[in-house]
């Protein structure tokens, strides 16, 4: 398999160790990896939860800031091209403002460049004081940072959140595109968040694709952007480099 190496050991947060998984994310119209999505893993491939069970409530922020800080460093080994997708929580960005985010590239600008990166922010999570955090949202893109709306249609959080986190890619969410063949209801839906978006410029992208018949069909709408199982699985410490791509 060709791929591009990373750590092999794990990384440690008061004891507790964690790594990082990457899953390419694969632009249609080109047969070319757009970029990686970081995915948080424990020692032996564990979920996130696993990890986060066994962190004090006082310490999460701290450790999800450690997390993204580590996959961050990671960015400078995919070259000047491809993006690093980077999951973040409001309520951490709201602590101060996504500062610390900020500063991890001016202190290490040859390892970070907030071009590279994309800040997923789910929709499930912006049930909070949506003006702090547009400022912020604004304040980081306004270095270099893009950002994304993740899971979208899974949450709550409704039309409003999508104006005032204006993002620059919106993720549809698995249950979305599960089977969007077979369901009318489902086309009529993504067809709607299509048009919005492209009337805004914002990029739209699949994930969780996992058929041949749901890639087809999605690329028949216009989407250009995928990111599941039918393409390629995370891998463990290394951005791989092979992706399964149907034939149109």
């Amino acid at each position: 398999m060709s791929s591009t190496s990373l750590v092999t050991s794990a990384r440690l947060f008061k004891g507790l160790a964690f790594r990082h998984a990457f899953q390419p994310i694969i632009r249609s119209s080109t047969g070319a990896i757009y970029g990686y999505e970081a995915l948080l893993r424990g020692p032996d491939e564990e979920p996130p939860w696993f990890l986060f069970e066994r962190i004090e409530v006082k310490d999460k922020p701290q450790f999800e800031q450690t997390i993204n800080e580590t996959a961050f460093t990671y960015s400078h080994l995919l070259g000047n091209t491809d993006l690093l997708f980077v999951n973040v929580t409001p309520e951490n960005l709201l602590l101060d403002q996504g500062e610390y985010l900020i500063d991890l590239c001016t202190n290490i600008p040859d390892q970070v460049k907030p071009q590279q990166i994309v800040l997923e922010l789910s929709e499930q999570g912006l049930q909070r004081d949506m003006r702090l955090l547009s400022r912020a949202l604004n304040r980081l893109r306004s270095v270099g940072f893009t950002i994304a709306m993740d899971d979208f249609g899974a949450g709550s959080a409704g039309l409003n959140s999508l104006i005032d986190v204006d993002p620059d890619i919106i993720k549809l969410d698995m249950h979305l595109v599960r089977s969007i063949h077979e369901s009318g209801v489902r086309q009529a839906l993504i067809r709607s968040v299509l048009c919005f978006a492209d009337a805004l410029g914002i990029l739209i992208l699949a994930e969780g694709v996992e058929t041949n018949e749901e890639y087809e069909y999605l690329r028949q709408l216009g989407i250009d952007l995928f990111q599941g199982f039918l393409f390629a699985r995370p891998q463990m410490d290394s951005f791989s480099h092979d992706f399964y791509l149907p034939n149109p």
